[in-house]
């Protein structure tokens, strides 16, 4: 899905591979552990969860987009 949108997501996007899976990272991160979650009952309240546990979980997020956006700039490279 990642790759998908950005191929029609603005060209500065798609420039920077890395930058631009940071941004979806912490959107995930921001929308589904922080949001969603929580809204659906998956989960306890963000304010029930130490900080660490928040800072893990955007660190996961940052981890996982960085390297979508790599693998992603790498595999248009090779189209």
């Amino acid at each position: 899905v990642y790759g998908t949108a950005l191929e029609f997501a603005p060209r500065n996007y798609r420039r920077s591979g890395i930058g631009s899976g940071l941004l979806m990272g912490t959107a995930l991160f921001a929308g589904a552990d922080e949001l969603a979650l929580p809204a659906l009952g998956l989960t306890g309240s963000p304010t029930e969860s130490p900080a660490s546990s928040h800072v893990y979980g955007l660190v996961s997020h940052l981890v996982y987009g960085a390297t979508a956006g790599m693998v992603t700039r790498t595999l248009r490279k090779v189209m």
